[in-house]
């Protein structure tokens, strides 16, 4: 599987599954069970926010019958894509309405034929 595939699984199981449409099974297909987010605060302090996490965020937006889905309508935009042997590392920009709301920087493994999401980080991009 080339870049050309990854960059498909990334945006119908990562982008469709954790935003835009809250596909729980396109989620939990494109992750690790021990996936998590790795999130440096801003006093240095390490947070783990894991997929079991993002799971219940995702949940609750299910039930949210007032939860607005074109907040998280986002477009993807490659920046890097690189695979070496059964892992790979991905950056992309997520784009609303044109600008770049979070650049994340994913990590990878295949297992068994399938690419899993093992980890991440990000970076927000605050307007103005």
């Amino acid at each position: 599987m080339g870049t050309t595939a990854l960059k498909k699984v990334i945006s119908e199981k990562y982008v469709h599954g954790a935003f835009n449409e809250t596909d729980l099974e396109a989620f939990n297909s494109i992750f690790h069970p021990d996936f998590s987010i790795i999130n440096i605060q801003e006093d240095g302090s390490f947070f783990r926010f894991t997929r079991d996490m993002w799971e219940e965020v995702l949940k609750q937006r299910l039930e949210n019958k007032d939860f607005d889905y074109s907040s998280v309508a986002f477009v993807p935009v490659f920046k890097t894509v690189a695979i070496a042997g059964d892992k790979a590392h991905v950056m992309l920009e997520l784009l609303l309405d044109g600008k770049v709301v979070y650049t994340d920087f994913l990590l990878l493994i295949r297992i068994g034929g399938e690419w899993k999401i093992v980890s991440k980080i990000y970076h927000e991009h605050k307007a103005g």
